[in-house]
């Protein structure tokens, strides 16, 4: 199926843009002429398979009821030209995809680092004090599944509608952020590069934020979802580093779990919730996790301290840890930029549909051409009767 990609509409919006400023200068006739050259060449390209968009036309077989393959063909065309002339700049949507990237990796590294910095700070053991299960557990697997609720339930009010005004004030504050991020702190720190990647393409820089910020109205519900996507991939790798913490320390030192609490004191009721919390992962799998026997022997007292406790149930806890981080951290964060970018993908598919000024251009492109002649001189009528021989003088 078709793409729908939000640097499309931003590039289709900066070439319309575009030939709205040479019709001015050039006039309707060669902006006509073109977009019907680019439909000919579509329709051999595709074996007459995009239509306008009409019933019983191409789109209706190949599944585009809409028209947006032909928009998206003509996109495509127009970009082939614009690529070819050495004096074009970039175009915004290129320079928004790049930046997209650029920011999508340094959230992924920024996530990992953290994730295993923070955990790693937990799992310091010296020998004498376990690490607290409690803590760790509500601080890498109870949090982040706590955040991934929260972050579905806003993406369900966002898709209702029914965003109060703090919510949507909190919104533009974090899409605000995503903006600063993506179009000017990542800029700026590229130009200080060797390379300087976006030295060549500072003018398409300035005309993507422009663009976006003289219709913010349009463009930013349509930011929510790559905002979403990027906070998912950031909780991904916050976790996914977590999880390389623990591997790393069970792999290579020595390291103990233990649990203490105050309130509780029945080993029994660790166990069962331990057993609710796995489930999980045991109805599909066989790992190990703490018994009721270990869980009893890896209770912290401090009066009577860790020599008491045996290795062996200090070190049942790690598989445990491993799959809650799993379940909990990353596959519902994995699950929530699956959903993004399928809701993102209707959004777009939306909006293109809800454009008018792609329904004139596929009107440009699908007219029939129109030739009028100039009205011919009406000749003098001949008389069927011959003329009188002038009689001689």
């Amino acid at each position: 199926g078709m793409q729908y990609q939000l640097k499309d509409m931003m590039d289709l919006d900066f070439l319309l843009a575009l030939d709205d400023e040479r019709e001015i200068k050039e006039g309707m006739d060669a902006r006509l002429e073109r977009d019907r050259q680019i439909h000919a060449r579509i329709r051999e390209a595709s074996g007459n398979q995009v239509g306008d968009g009409s019933q019983g036309s191409g789109p209706e077989r190949s599944g585009d009821p809409d028209g947006h393959a032909l928009i998206l063909a003509w996109l495509k065309d127009r970009r082939t030209a614009h690529d070819r002339d050495p004096d074009a700049d970039l175009l915004p949507g290129s320079v928004y995809a790049a930046l997209s990237g650029w920011t999508r990796l340094v959230l992924a590294l920024a996530g990992v680092a953290a994730g295993f910095g923070l955990a790693g700070s937990f799992l310091v053991y010296h020998g004498t004090r376990p690490v607290n299960v409690t803590s760790f557990w509500v601080v890498f697997c109870g949090v982040p599944f706590l955040l991934s609720m929260l972050s579905l339930a806003a993406a369900g009010i966002h898709l209702s509608g029914r965003t109060g005004p703090s919510g949507r004030g909190l919104l533009r504050v974090f899409q605000s952020l995503v903006q600063y991020l993506c179009f000017s702190l990542l800029p700026a720190l590229a130009s200080k590069l060797p390379g300087r990647p976006f030295r060549q393409g500072k003018e398409a820089l300035e005309a993507a934020v422009w663009q976006i910020r003289t219709r913010q109205s349009f463009y930013r519900p349509l930011f929510f979802f790559p905002f979403f996507i990027q906070t998912s991939l950031f909780g991904a790798a916050f976790s996914l580093g977590a999880l390389g913490a623990v591997f790393f320390k069970v792999l290579a030192s020595d390291i103990a779990f233990g649990w203490q609490s105050t309130l509780v004191t029945s080993g029994r009721t660790v166990y069962d919730l331990v057993s609710i919390i796995s489930l999980p992962w045991q109805m599909f799998t066989q790992a190990p996790c703490p018994g009721l026997e270990q869980i009893q022997g890896s209770r912290i007292i401090l009066k009577q301290g860790i020599s008491v406790l045996a290795t062996r149930d200090l070190v049942s806890w790690w598989p445990f840890i491993c799959w809650s981080i799993f379940i909990y951290g990353i596959v519902p964060r994995l699950g929530l930029m699956a959903a993004g970018a399928v809701f993102e993908r209707g959004r777009l598919r939306t909006a293109f549909s809800g454009r008018p000024e792609y329904a004139r251009l596929r009107l440009r492109m699908t007219a029939p051409g129109l030739r009028v002649d100039p009205p011919r001189e009406p000749e003098a009528p001949v008389s069927a009767v011959p003329p009188q021989a002038v009689p001689s003088v």
